[in-house]
């Protein structure tokens, strides 16, 4: 039951002053949550048919096309770039968070083993160290990531901290991190000095500090000792025996590694671009991180960062190209060769069966293999890729994001939350974690999980208060048990989205968005009020072509009583969507359960009576 679910869950919270601090606590809550539990839900529920979710002919159409994607609106540059997976940048990636030693003492709230690396600072009109500070960090919390026992802030993370001047522990306590490492480089001749940092979350005091020097040119030595030199000095903070590993087929070539340290300051600017949706200066700067990766290659071959790097690049430009199907192949194609040649060089990379998954996914998602068998050989072919990701690498947070939205295709809504969980709890600092949260919400919300939905909504406003999909997230709240039907706030949610909505979509947001406060209406027993707004929003079909707007009457009209009409409903959107059929006769979602007895519904979706 969802009462129980929150207390095993609050018992689990990685930071101890979330869990309950007494068993006393623990224990009443249980009793709570049992005398409240009367029916147990459904732990493997089918993908419901929840018309907030992307349609399969939606999602293969290209980014800011006029489709609609009831989790968030598809439009611009900045979609392109974010609606599936996070995107590994190979060698720069989000490492796993793995939860913190449970004994560990937590220091003003946070635990001091879940510890956020700060970018490097350079010398003042140092540029020329630019990038040399950035690949030292990133290379920092890599190899910081991989040891089990510490909770590592990712790249995404931090990065948002980079250009602000805050106060350490107010950094601290926006990732609530309880040990941030902070440092700094400067040279003095032909040496390289890298001064290193350990500072107290909680009060922003310096715990310990150590500095030391390498020869200028030898870049690889820095970051080996520099890794070294920061285990050292968080053994001293915190006690047990920290490793770091020894560097797995990293290369030796200083000149590629600074290549690959430029490369990824031109992908940062095309991502910041991205923000700005100036896709002129995204093309741009991409097409800069490719040309110097390809300079990177020869000086190492055996090293797959380069090519790997390259293939992320394409698939990247291929995002931005998705209006133009020709040019959207093209890369495709040569990020899968880039993909093909780092397996070969070493074929269980995470980070390259990730790339070659996500390629494989947007290549099915914008329809380019048009005989339907090839097509669903390659989206398992994705799955299988995306899988082996995670399977290698169970902190691979990108590809558990792109799962999370490829199982609405192939999987069930229990496999969509749990894989959008995962890539959260990995990195919440995901670039597209709004969407992932969202993801979050609405599987909870079709699965009839309520408490959860709750949870995720929170969370999405908390994390991105003018983000719009937590506005929705609030209004479809209302329509369910989660919440007591409110209908004068329903209005005012809707009024929000539709004033916010793009153009192109407007007239349908305003439409989708009347139909839940019609359901609200429903709720709150307004039944006459509820009949003629839901009757007001029904769509022409050239705004709603997939009829998705009759599928949010068929459940208002469930609300109401008017099985004869929300049975008509639901006829006119299987008509649009045969394909969704099976799903309904399997599980019809809790919109339906009021039909599901019901010997024309039964007949409709093809159950056996």
């Amino acid at each position: 039951p969802d009462d129980v679910e929150d207390a095993i869950m609050r018992s689990l919270e990685k930071t101890p002053a979330d869990r309950f601090q007494t068993m006393k606590e623990f224990c009443d809550c249980l009793a709570e949550a049992e005398a409240e539990a009367t029916v147990m839900r459904t732990a493997a529920r089918r993908a419901s048919t929840a018309f907030r979710r992307v349609p399969t002919r939606e999602m293969r159409a290209a980014p800011g096309a006029q489709g609609r994607n009831r989790a968030m609106v598809i439009g611009g540059v900045v979609a392109a770039l974010l609606i599936i997976g996070g995107g590994a940048w190979a060698g720069l990636r989000h490492r796993g968070q793995p939860p913190p030693d449970a004994g560990s003492p937590a220091i003003g709230g946070f635990d001091p083993h879940r510890i956020a690396v700060l970018y490097f600072q350079p010398p003042p009109h140092g540029d020329s160290l630019n990038s040399v500070a950035d690949g030292l960090t990133e290379g920092l919390i890599r190899e910081l990531g991989r040891i089990p026992s510490l909770d590592v802030v990712s790249r995404g993370g931090v990065e948002q901290f980079r250009a602000d001047s805050l106060p350490a522990d107010s950094v601290a306590r926006a990732l609530r991190a309880g040990t941030l490492v902070t440092g700094d480089l400067e040279q003095r001749g032909d040496r390289l000095r890298v001064s290193i940092r350990l500072v107290d979350g909680a009060s922003g005091a310096d715990y310990t500090r150590a500095s030391f020097e390498q020869p200028a040119g030898n870049l690889l030595a820095v970051q080996d000792t520099l890794a070294q030199e920061a285990a050292r000095l968080i053994r001293t903070r915190l006690g047990p025996e920290i490793r770091v590993r020894e560097q797995r087929g990293e290369t030796r070539s200083v000149d590629a590694w600074l290549l690959v340290q430029q490369a990824a300051r031109h992908r940062k600017a095309a991502e910041a671009a991205a923000l700005r949706e100036d896709s002129t200066t995204v093309q741009r700067e991409y097409r800069a991180a490719d040309s110097i990766l390809a300079k990177a290659q020869p000086l190492d071959p055996r090293w797959r960062e380069p090519v790997a790097a390259r293939g992320w690049v394409a698939y990247r430009l291929s995002r931005f190209s998705g209006n133009d199907q020709i040019q959207a192949a093209k890369w495709i194609d040569q990020g899968t060769r880039f993909a093909d040649e780092a397996l070969a060089l070493e074929p269980q990379d995470p980070e390259a069966l990730e790339l070659r998954g996500d390629l494989r996914y947007w290549r099915w998602l914008l329809s380019l293999v048009p005989d339907p068998a090839t097509a669903r050989a390659l989206l398992k072919s994705a799955q299988e890729d995306l899988e082996a990701a995670v399977r290698v690498d169970p902190s691979q947070a990108g590809a558990w994001a792109t799962l999370s939205h490829l199982y609405y295709q192939t999987g069930n809504l229990v496999d969509v939350k749990l894989a959008a969980q995962r890539a959260y709890e990995q990195d919440a600092y995901l670039s597209n974690a709004d969407v992932v949260l969202s993801r979050l919400f609405f599987a909870s919300y079709d699965l009839g999980q309520f408490n959860d939905a709750v949870h995720w909504c929170d969370e999405g406003q908390r994390r991105f208060p003018r983000d719009t999909k937590f506005v929705e997230c609030q209004l479809y709240l209302l329509t369910s048990k989660a919440k007591e039907p409110d209908a004068a706030l329903a209005w005012r949610l809707s009024d929000s989205l539709v004033k916010v909505a793009p153009e192109r979509d407007r007239e349908y947001q305003k439409l989708n968005s009347h139909m839940m406060v019609a359901a609200t209406l429903a709720r709150a027993g307004q039944a006459d009020s509820a009949r003629r707004l839901a009757e007001r929003s029904r769509g022409r079909p050239e705004i709603d072509p997939t009829r998705d707007l009759k599928y949010a009457e068929a459940f208002v009209r469930t609300l109401l009583g008017d099985t004869t009409e929300a049975i008509s409903a639901l006829k006119t959107y299987l008509a649009a969507n045969p394909e969704k059929r099976a799903t309904f006769a399997d599980d019809a979602s809790w919109w339906f359960r009021g039909l599901q007895e019901n010997a024309r519904f039964k007949e409709l979706v093809g159950v056996k009576q």
